[in-house]
This record gives C-alpha cells, sequence and structure tokens, in this order.
C-alpha cells in the first residue's frame, strides 16, 4: 500500500502526538510487549479475566475449562471448582461477564458455545444470520466454590458479551 506523502505526515503527526500524551509512568513493558505503569507487577501466566473481588483478599476469574478459579495471593495461585454439574452440556467462551452482587452473590454469563448452530459467518455483514449461540447465567452464593441455577436467558447469538450492570433494587433482594 503506498501512501502519499501528505498521509504518511498526517499519520506520523499523530503517532507522535499519541506517544506525546503517554504519562511518563509508563516505563515498563510486560513479557508479552504491553506497556503497563510503573507501579504494576507484570505477572506472566496471569489468567484472561474477567475478575470480581470476592472479599478484600480474594479474587475470582473463571476459565474456558468450566472452571471457576480462586485466587487469595492476588493472582499468583488459583484453586479450581467446577461451575457445572453436567459439564458435557456447557462450553464457556472468552466473551464472558461477571459480577458480585451487594449481598456477594457472584453471577457468570457467557455464551454456551456447546449449543452453537447453524453458524455461517457472511463476512460482507459481520453476522451469521439465524445462529443460535445461547447466552446462559449461571451463579455462586459461596465465593465460586459451588454454582447452581444455570439459565438460558435465549439461544439467538446476539455478539460478545462484556459485561453485567448492577441494579441494587432488583439484584440485591
Amino acid at each position: 500500500m503506498r501512501l502519499s506523502i501528505q498521509r504518511m505526515i498526517v499519520l506520523l503527526a499523530v503517532l507522535l502526538g499519541i506517544a506525546a500524551c503517554l504519562p511518563a509512568t509508563f516505563v515498563k513493558t510486560t513479557s508479552n510487549g504491553i506497556w503497563i505503569d510503573d507501579c504494576v507487577e507484570d505477572m506472566p501466566g496471569m489468567e484472561m479475566g474477567p475478575f470480581v473481588r470476592v472479599d478484600a483478599t480474594t479474587i475470582l476469574t473463571v476459565d474456558q475449562a468450566q472452571s471457576a478459579l480462586v485466587s487469595r495471593d492476588e493472582g499468583k495461585t488459583w484453586e479450581k471448582h467446577a461451575i457445572f454439574a453436567e459439564p458435557d452440556k456447557y462450553a464457556i467462551r472468552p466473551e464472558r461477564a461477571l459480577l458480585r452482587t451487594g449481598k456477594g452473590a457472584v453471577i457468570l454469563a457467557f455464551m454456551n458455545d456447546r449449543a452453537k448452530a447453524n453458524w455461517n459467518w457472511r463476512t460482507e455483514i459481520s453476522d451469521s444470520p439465524g445462529a443460535q449461540l445461547p447466552t446462559c447465567t449461571v451463579r455462586s452464593l459461596d465465593g465460586g466454590k459451588t454454582w447452581q441455577d444455570v439459565q438460558e436467558l435465549h439461544k439467538e447469538w446476539t455478539g460478545a458479551i462484556r459485561m453485567l450492570a448492577r441494579s441494587s433494587s432488583v439484584i440485591d433482594r
């Protein structure tokens, strides 16, 4: 791809402008090449997330192997706990969300890859009309050790799950 001189100057100006806006504290690079603040510790092999804080000393995430991972040392080590009583029925995709309610319940929302059907991705529309990739939820009432009440919210594929929002008037009852 050939760039005109004018476009190269604009691109260079944008890149220099972005570099000039970075705070001086972004001085370290992680083991996989990401810039991080000097006060942040690189933790190679850290789980992907999302994460929720269960209490002052415990964090929780889930993996694609259908396990809840609980750490009591800020992510240095992890305990695994099975999420599903029937693991052959569920597979958690990387697009998932976790939420801890005010009363301590942890809710996981995920797309169930085991129930994926009619997948025919069309690049020209960035969609797969008629595809099924059910969105499900499951909850833990004990900080991720046990899980219950898997619910299928709908069958249709609706895109990536990125977050859950908490409404104290509804969830914390």
